[in-house]
């Protein structure tokens, strides 16, 4: 969307552009620096969006690291009956970080643009393992 905003404008400017050096006209040399200018700008934005959605992908999977050790903890000295199910929980809770992991990898691994078409499979993927964080919190504390 900013990326076609961009280009619109400089294809307005370009088509008021005449090719003289009049004071006041726009130049082709100013649209060039116009457009440079912009993408570096659009470049910056989205490299800093990317690093959030990484940080915060993160940030989930290293609380999801913590309530599973917390869940280790019980479990090793928990009784039979309550040992099963700290370790469903375990299992659970593991499965979904493994996979948040991975769309963290793929994320951070992606080219171009394409991280963004990838930004809501990691969003459902730490929305899972926040559940799942959840429900053995609640479960066994």
């Amino acid at each position: 969307m900013l990326r076609t905003s961009v280009f619109a404008a400089a294809a307005i400017a370009l088509i008021a552009c005449d090719g003289s050096n009049a004071p006041g006209k726009v130049t082709g040399k100013d649209v060039k620096d116009s457009i440079g200018e912009a993408a570096r700008t659009t470049n910056a934005y989205v490299s800093q969006t990317r690093d959030e959605v990484v940080a915060k992908g993160k940030a989930e999977i290293a609380k999801a690291d913590a309530e599973l050790a917390a869940l280790r903890g019980k479990a090793s000295g928990a009784a039979a009956d309550a040992k099963a199910s700290l370790d469903a929980s375990i299992v659970k809770l593991e499965k979904d970080r493994a996979e948040a992991a991975a769309k963290l990898d793929e994320l951070q691994n992606a080219s171009g643009d394409a991280w963004k078409d990838m930004t809501a499979g990691l969003e459902r993927a730490l929305a899972e393992l926040g559940e799942a964080g959840r429900d053995a919190k609640n479960r066994f504390d």
